[in-house]
């Protein structure tokens, strides 16, 4: 049954993308068969994740209103289109075998996914909202805790927060604002369009196979790399490319780890892709079609990810230069404009609907951009900015700056090499600011935002990391395409701006999945370039007056490289290999929560809740609330809240952590635990380290006991 509901679901996907590839112009494609094939898969599951994320906004998801919406989406299509949807798919054997390989290796690589639906980070919090999509539409929460108790106790089990956001919210946990304390409506603070995507799965697979959403986009992205980097470098040094990224540990992690990511960046790479094939092509209708493909592929990316918005910075200011060249056409203002629109709508939605992570993230992103140094660049780019569209003079000077190679080509390679000896040699000597660790009760503690740079490394190796930035300076030195240079100055912006601050929590590996949507494959890009410049100075007229030895020496080196490089990467994935992070996470909530009555509310200790508040709500509808301070258990305040929250009419459980909580406090005199049941949680984990890269699995094994709260016999 479940092989039909698979196929079900791939022909499913591939029709949106059949239908509206051609449905949206006509024109004689440049693309190959590849390429085609992968732009349809990858359409039609953009097509789907914003079909779905429309009806999970209005809450009214489900797989009959989905469908129906899909219907009425490819008749518009059909209807609007300028010729009948066909797709030529005929392959040569060659690109039939590297297709087959590109998506064995994926899947391989690549699965099987994490069953993680813990909330202690939001990867679990985003499996769980898919399963209240599928179930509910929508991803508001009923809290009968936040509606029962009382403003006194509030603070008990909700979490007050005044310096993230404007304003006062309450949060139970750091994953739901309560919207009303009235009605007890909780809403999810991340973006929606991956759980949205996730639900899709969800309701064609059922829920047990949804989180091989996360393999099917990854397999995708690595699908979508190949392509691109085949256009970048050509076809033998995009397989070299795709080696590279497929043994990253980076891609290994977060190609199993359920967040969005991998998501992102094949829709980076399917945009990119679409980017590249409009400026070269040549008929007019396909640049077009290629154009708002593109657009629609990076708008895509603003709703999966908060950040992915920055890349409208780099493209703005690239087709400015264009625009100022007088090179400027009518795709290029379809594009930008179609774009433009798209950050807007992406802007709208993060304040309609994810509002509280919107403020949150950005008021942090601003309050950073108040430094010296950043108010600095920004107002010496606003000068240049204003006085290049203002004076003819300054016109004329950066036009003569561009003409002239060396002038500009002698700049950036001091810039790329200053920038590379500061931010890892001379800023990881400085010393390092503070900042909070946690959400509700943060701690303090280094940043090591100065050692960025050197922690890439662990994943990027240093010969790597001199080779991204060599790769740049390479990248814009020779002669290439306007597509090409905009999208190095994508990957080089993004490159900067997280090498200056990865605004996160430094857990690796978690906080490098920064890295993963824009950065890394642009990264493999132009590692790769800085070795082919390499192995073909051997062509060059001063190597060949050599002897054989110096002739052989580059491609020597170029070698040596390449073998390091690979076997860097094999050996710092080698703990990931076979890693299962999640364990027996969904077994054990289940069996919790059979244990529950119905109509049952849980209190969780101030160590489990995280864990368990998510899933328990969203996955098996048991309501809960997470206490803030266990040792309201042992006083008068139990009794208040207790009977806030309807007990003894309601049955009442305390879900405890005896390893984290030391032991059990003890209840009032008035109230008695009676144990209902103990659980078993284990799974493999790779090490949560600060300070070097995660070498080792740890195996975790903890349990968890469940009580009924009853009256005491007293």
């Amino acid at each position: 049954m479940i092989v039909f509901r698979i196929l079900a679901l791939a022909a499913f996907v591939f029709f949106q993308g059949w239908v509206a590839l051609p449905s949206i112009g006509g024109g004689k494609s440049s693309l190959d068969s590849m390429e085609r094939l992968f732009l349809i898969f990858a359409l039609g599951t953009g097509i789907c994740s914003l079909l779905a994320f429309i009806l999970v906004s209005m809450s009214s998801f489900s797989l009959v209103r989905f469908l129906t919406f899909a219907a009425m989406v490819d008749m518009a299509l059909l209807i609007l289109a300028t010729r009948r949807p066909r797709v030529s798919c005929c392959f040569c054997k060659i690109n039939a075998v590297t297709l087959l390989v590109v998506i064995i290796i994926g899947a391989i690589l690549f699965s099987p996914p994490w069953r993680i639906v813990f909330g202690w980070s939001d990867v679990g919090v985003y499996a769980s909202l898919a399963a209240h999509i599928n179930r509910e539409g929508g991803v508001s929460v009923d809290s009968r805790a936040a509606a029962a108790v009382s403003e006194e106790n509030r603070e008990l089990l909700f979490h007050r927060e005044t310096k993230r956001t404007s304003g006062e919210f309450y949060f139970e946990n750091q994953f739901f604002v309560v919207d009303d304390f009235e009605s007890g409506t909780l809403r999810p603070w991340f973006y929606l369009l991956w759980p949205s995507l996730m639900a899709v799965f969800a309701s064609f697979l059922g829920f047990s196979h949804m989180f091989w959403t996360v393999t099917v986009v990854s397999v995708l992205a690595f699908w979508g790399f190949f392509l691109f980097s085949r256009r970048m470098l050509k076809q033998r040094w995009a397989i070299f490319a795709s080696l590279l990224m497929a043994l990253n540990p980076l891609t290994l992690y977060f190609s199993r780890y359920t967040t969005s990511e991998m998501m992102n960046m094949m829709l980076f790479l399917a945009g990119a892709l679409c980017l590249l094939a409009y400026t070269h092509s040549e008929d007019p209708s396909e640049r077009k079609v290629m154009a708002l493909l593109s657009a629609f592929f990076l708008f895509m990316g603003m709703l999966c990810r908060i950040d992915f918005i920055v890349i409208v910075v780099p493209v703005a200011l690239c087709y400015m230069v264009k625009k100022l060249s007088g090179n400027f056409s009518a795709a290029d203002l379809l594009f930008i404009s179609s774009l433009s629109a798209g950050a807007v709508c992406a802007v709208l939605a993060g304040l309609l609907l994810s509002q509280t992570y919107f403020q949150s993230v950005w008021k942090s992103a601003i309050n950073g951009i108040r430094s010296p140094f950043a108010l600095i660049v920004i107002a010496a780019v606003a000068v240049f900015v204003i006085g290049l569209c203002a004076s003819r003079r300054l016109k004329r000077l950066a036009r003569e700056i561009v003409a002239s190679r060396v002038a500009w080509i002698s700049i950036l390679w001091v810039m790329l090499a200053g920038a590379f000896i500061y931010l890892y040699f001379v800023r990881p000597c400085g010393k390092d600011g503070n900042i909070g660790y946690g959400f509700i009760r943060e701690l303090r503690g280094p940043s090591y935002a100065n050692q960025n740079l050197v922690r890439w490394g662990w994943y990027l190796s240093f010969p790597g990391l001199a080779a991204i930035f060599s790769g740049y300076g390479l990248w814009f030195t020779r002669r290439r395409g306007f597509g090409e240079h905009a999208l190095g100055t994508v990957g080089l912006v993004y490159t900067f701006l997280y090498a200056w601050d990865m605004r996160a929590i430094p857990m690796h590996v978690l906080v490098m999945r920064r890295l993963v949507p824009v950065i890394l494959p642009m990264a493999v890009i132009m590692i790769v370039c800085a070795i082919k410049w390499l192995k073909k100075t051997t062509d060059s007229r001063w190597v060949r007056k050599h002897s054989a030895i110096v002739r052989t020496a580059p491609v020597l080196a170029a070698a040596a490289v390449v073998l390091f490089l690979t076997l860097f990467s094999a050996y710092a994935s080698v703990p990931i290999m076979g890693l299962d992070e999640g364990g027996n996470q969904i077994e054990t909530v289940a069996s919790i929560a059979a244990d529950v009555d119905p109509g049952g509310l849980v209190l969780m200790d101030y160590n489990a809740g995280d864990l368990y508040g998510v899933p328990l709500r969203c996955i098996f509808c048991i309501d809960n609330a997470w206490l803030k301070d266990n040792g309201a258990l042992a006083d008068a305040r139990a009794s208040a809240l207790f009977k806030d929250l309807g007990f003894p009419e309601i049955p009442l459980y305390l879900l405890w952590r005896p390893a984290a909580s030391k032991g059990f406090v003890q209840l009032t005199g008035s109230l008695e635990a009676v144990k209902i049941g103990e659980y078993g949680f284990r799974e493999s984990s790779l090490e949560k380290t600060f300070d070097k890269r995660p070498s080792r699995r740890v195996n975790i094994s903890e349990r968890f006991i469940l009580y009924r709260i009853l009256p005491g016999s007293g």
